[in-house]
């Protein structure tokens, strides 16, 4: 992505995330290279993560550990799929439940039956045509790349359903509405932060981890959500954002759809930049700035050069912010900032930029009231 203002070019590392060298990324660019070759197979160009980073990030996703081991059996494909029954001498039909139009792996159990395609496309989401001739592992290792934690989140969260429907259909019982699964893996995952929050049970890695709700900022700032929203595979977004007051009245908001956007991390870079540049148009200087985007939070705390694919607009968010007479940039859970997810996804549909001043339209006052409610304050 390029910046908002006129910078000069830099080299950068392609093959790692952060865009610098490290022996650890160009020894597993070789290994990847040697394999390729060895497969006679063209080689990734694009580095992959390494097996071992896609366990961490697993394992320290907030979440019930039965969804992460359901994860972990099926990129070990170990999970008693058809196929793999089959493989185990166990007679039976190797055929998908679900569809039955192919053997049931969970490739393509969780990417390629009809019947989870429709799950997909109720979420907006498609993958592409290159997954086809990948495993489960490889599948789950490009869903660690690209999205953020609280996507993997759910994303771990709707095969875990996926696979309670086959289980129901296996045994005869009723299954779901394919058109409701992202719609309840969304609601069990906000429910079972919010557990968390009340029991006090700490996430999985705290250190990763930020508020579970959202709460008012102090007397004298205004507290600004900030989120970014994009669907893998396509080439479009939205960004969102609201201004709050420390009794959590509105001051203003904003939606802006993007025309290009090529990732989940260039969509937040975004909503946080302009989410800057509004405060600043509206006269607000002290400011408490929250994302759900950890990375992001990082790279613009952190004083030494970005050379990540999204440096330069991290960049831009660095000097717009000397702008502000006092600010901080906190990361919150996805559940702390629902409002401005909910702008975003809207934003995603709209035709223009969109800004509000003491007022949200009425399809958000549900969240807004939530947010009031679990900070303590009295709905208007």
């Amino acid at each position: 992505p390029l910046s908002f203002r006129v910078s000069p070019d830099r080299l950068i590392w392609h093959f790692s995330k952060n865009g610098q060298y490290s022996v650890k990324s160009g020894y597993h660019l070789a290994a990847n290279l040697m394999a390729s070759r060895k497969n006679g197979q063209q080689a990734e160009s694009s580095g992959m993560i390494s097996v071992n980073k896609s366990w961490k990030i697993l394992w320290s996703l907030s979440l019930p550990n039965k969804i992460k081991n359901l994860i972990w059996r099926a990129a070990m494909n170990i999970l008693p799929t058809g196929s793999r029954l089959v493989d185990r001498h166990v007679p039976v039909d190797p055929l998908c439940r679900l569809c039955e139009n192919g053997p049931e792996t969970p490739l393509h159990l969780f990417l390629h039956c009809s019947w989870v395609k429709l799950v997909w496309d109720s979420a907006k989401g498609s993958f592409p045509d290159a997954l086809v001739h990948l495993d489960f592992r490889q599948f789950f290792e490009y869903i660690c790349n690209k999205l953020d934690s609280s996507f993997i989140e759910l994303w771990c969260v709707i095969i875990w359903i996926v696979w309670g429907h086959r289980n129901a259909i296996y045994h005869d019982r009723q299954g779901k509405d394919p058109l409701r699964v992202v719609f309840d893996a969304q609601q069990y995952l906000n429910e079972y932060h919010e557990a968390q929050h009340r029991l006090h049970i700490p996430p999985s890695v705290s250190s990763r981890a930020g508020s579970s709700v959202w709460s008012p900022p102090p007397e004298d700032l205004f507290k600004l959500n900030v989120d970014g929203s994009w669907v893998p595979g396509s080439f479009s977004g939205g960004i969102g954002g609201v201004i709050r007051d420390s009794r959590g009245l509105v001051i203003a908001g904003f939606a802006k759809p993007l025309k290009w956007c090529g990732s989940a991390d260039y969509a937040e870079a975004c909503a946080m930049f302009f989410g800057v540049a509004f405060a600043k148009e509206i006269g607000i200087v002290d400011v408490l700035i929250e994302s759900d985007c950890l990375s992001l939070v990082n790279s613009v705390g952190c004083s030494s050069p970005d050379f990540s694919h999204i440096g330069h607009i991290t960049d831009d968010i660095r000097r717009g912010m000397v702008g502000l007479r006092s600010f901080q940039v906190r990361h919150v859970r996805r559940s702390a900032n629902q409002t401005a997810h909910e702008i975003a996804s809207f934003a995603r549909d709209v035709d223009e930029e969109l800004l509000w001043i003491e007022n949200l339209p009425s399809r958000f006052l549900q969240v807004l009231c939530s947010d009031l409610r679990a900070a303590g304050l009295a709905p208007p």
